[in-house]
């Protein structure tokens, strides 16, 4: 639902004026296209910036667009500015460039150069980009969308042999050829390049099952792709790079990676639309989410702040921020009251004063916080047998930032009772007992053992999903859950020591 939002704000870069411009081939079999073209972003006001950055180096190049902003579908990281309102900029310095987008104005003008075929999509990567590649280059291949046919593939992790789908909660899917030595790990580092994330250890791939996303599995990230693809029932799932380790607080994600904000925040809304959290969410909660997210919308694309409600019907979509279920269930006036209300409630709550119009940043953060109070959202569940000396013991384990592992005592009382904080864990061990059983043991700094049985899946993600929040929480340099032969290791291996 998000994707297809995105995909009709970009269609809007149709609306400007566009020219092609033939353009030697740079020593490549096919010839460069570029197109030029003109777009109108207009500024938001409260946060006083168009939602793009340039590069710190000549020429003037697009380096990244926020989701969400102004500028989002008129403008893509690597175009090429020209000019800034009719103003030549090609033969000036990043400063005064600088100095032209800070301009007081409600709107800029910008002319740019787009590659479009024939040539690589870094064709504007600086000279000291372009140097450190070529001495550590990347292991994988990133491409765009496969087709075979003229056609895309249906949901299954291969495009085509040898070339991995991984779908991205930005509404793009991604394509990457691998060889017998390609891990996990690299795919993860090639998107943390492109994407230009900066907290990577919030995420990771996963396989989910096509017709059940409450069936979703990390994979270990030394786990090896050509593993990965050939497993039994690989043709039932695709693969997802997601946020899964969820922040306790998300105004700190805001504050140490926007990038990875933002990311979050679409995804969030994803999985609000896909009913991944009904189990959990009320109706109210639901509703007063979908008020938000059309009032993100309109602060980000600078509407006028009363905007009808037959308005984002018939232009944005109204399935594009209710679920199918509310869609089924509520009769449309009951609807448009609903989320007139809670519009109304969200600018008082979030602005008691009301002096000041809210920011589509202020919306989006509180949009999080509200999921933030869902288990479902802020951890996962699973559904284990205790190993005790005694007896067994069939829990429900709850893992997340906010809870370190717990157990679910009284689900709608929300009684939880701690059994380990990440801090406390020295390794884990993961175990096959049987083809569709596994053990895992996670051993404690006080000598205390925690030993779990799980379905096999559930087993290794558990195992995967501790280990992130480890890494998250207490030391990104340390691994506690080793990967094939390793993994039995009785002891904390660091990154250095890895390396030697």
């Amino acid at each position: 639902m998000v994707a297809r939002w995105l995909r009709r704000s970009r269609d809007s870069i149709s609306r400007g004026r566009s020219s092609v411009v033939d353009v030697p081939s740079d020593g490549l079999n096919q010839p460069v296209t570029r197109v030029k073209l003109t777009v109108t972003v207009h500024k938001d006001l409260l946060l006083g910036h168009y939602g793009f950055e340039i590069s710190p180096n000549p020429p003037p190049t697009i380096t990244s667009v926020a989701a969400g902003s102004t500028a989002d579908g008129k403008l893509l990281p690597g175009d090429h500015i020209l000019t800034i309102n009719n103003e030549a900029v090609e033969d000036i310095s990043i400063e005064q460039a600088a100095d032209l987008l800070r301009e007081p104005e409600d709107s800029l003008l910008l002319t740019v150069l787009r590659c479009t075929s024939g040539g690589p999509k870094s064709s504007f990567l600086t000279a000291e980009k372009r140097a450190r590649l070529k001495t550590n280059p990347v292991k994988v291949r990133f491409a765009e969308e496969v087709l075979v046919n003229g056609h895309t593939q249906g949901n299954a992790l291969l495009c085509v042999p040898n070339v991995l789908k991984v779908y991205l909660e930005n509404g793009q899917t991604k394509a990457f050829k691998f060889d017998t030595t390609t891990t996990v790990k690299d795919i993860i580092l090639t998107l943390k390049e492109k994407l230009s994330i900066q907290s990577i250890e919030h995420f990771a791939l996963a396989l989910e099952e096509q017709y059940n996303i409450s069936k979703l599995y990390l994979l270990h990230e030394d786990e090896l792709i050509e593993q990965v693809v050939q497993r039994k029932d690989s043709h039932d799932y695709r693969c997802l790079f997601r946020v899964c380790f969820i922040p306790k607080d998300p105004l700190d994600l805001l504050q140490e990676d926007p990038v990875t904000f933002e990311y979050l925040y679409l995804q969030s809304c994803s999985d609000v639309l896909q009913e991944r959290f009904a189990v959990e969410m009320k109706c109210s909660v639901a509703l007063r989410l979908a008020a938000l997210h059309i009032q993100e919308r309109i602060y980000a694309c600078a509407q006028p702040q009363k905007v009808s409600f037959k308005y984002i019907e018939k232009d944005w979509g109204i399935e594009n921020f209710i679920s199918p279920t509310l869609l089924r269930n509520m009769k449309g006036k009951d609807i448009k009251k609903a989320i007139s209300f809670h519009m109304k409630r969200n600018q008082i709550l979030l602005d008691p004063r009301q002096k000041h119009v809210l920011s589509a940043t202020q919306v989006r953060l509180s949009y999080l916080q509200i999921l933030g109070d869902l288990k479902m959202y802020s951890g996962k569940i699973f559904n284990a047998t205790l190993m005790l000396q005694d007896r067994e013991s069939y829990v429900a384990l709850l893992v997340g930032a906010k809870y370190g592992i717990s157990q679910i005592i009284n689900n709608k009382l929300n009684i939880i009772s701690p059994l380990a904080e990440f801090a406390n864990i020295g390794r884990l061990e993961l175990t096959e007992e049987s083809e569709k059983a596994s053990m895992v043991k996670i051993y404690l700094q006080d000598v205390k053992l925690l030993t779990l049985m799980l379905e096999s899946n559930s087993a290794k993600d558990l195992a995967c999903l501790i280990a992130g929040y480890y890494r998250l929480c207490v030391d990104s340099g340390i691994t506690i859950f080793m990967w094939g032969e390793a993994k039995q290791q009785t002891h904390r291996i660091s990154t250095e020591e890895g390396k030697n």
